[in-house]
């Protein structure tokens, strides 16, 4: 399976500790989306939004005992959907990823969420707390 990823699963770090290994990652882009913090939260979420693009890596390899850890991972707030995404060589390819359900869409932010600030400010309590 393919996962595309836009927020902390970017870090080798936080993916080591929720699948006991890292995944190369291919650069990629999700159209019509948006990327925002969660409010409260250090992790960010993806809604539906026209116009907007979200950028992320995309994850191949992905086996069955990885799935159930990140279903674990994401928790009730996101649900895992099929999404098509562009890598940067223009190939369009079926992926699967994490949005946040619209019963908690109340809970996004209009603060966008950005890897080098998590890293610098959050990382390290973050994956304390996981």
């Amino acid at each position: 399976m393919t996962l595309f990823v836009y927020g902390t699963l970017l870090d080798p770090d936080v993916v080591q500790q929720v699948c006991g290994r890292t995944f190369r990652g291919i650069a990629a882009q999700l159209e019509g989306f948006k990327c925002r913090k969660v409010t409260g939260e250090m992790f960010p979420a993806i809604v539906p939004a026209e116009s907007e693009r979200v950028t992320g890596l995309l994850y191949s390899e992905i086996s069955r005992a990885d799935l159930v850890n990140l279903d674990i991972y994401e928790g009730d707030l996101y649900e895992r959907c099929q999404v098509m995404v562009s890598c940067d060589d223009g190939a369009k390819i079926t992926a699967e990823t994490y949005i946040l359900k619209a019963e908690y869409r109340h809970q996004l932010s209009d603060q966008k969420w950005c890897l080098r600030d998590f890293s610098g400010e959050s990382k390290e309590a973050y994956i304390k707390s996981l």
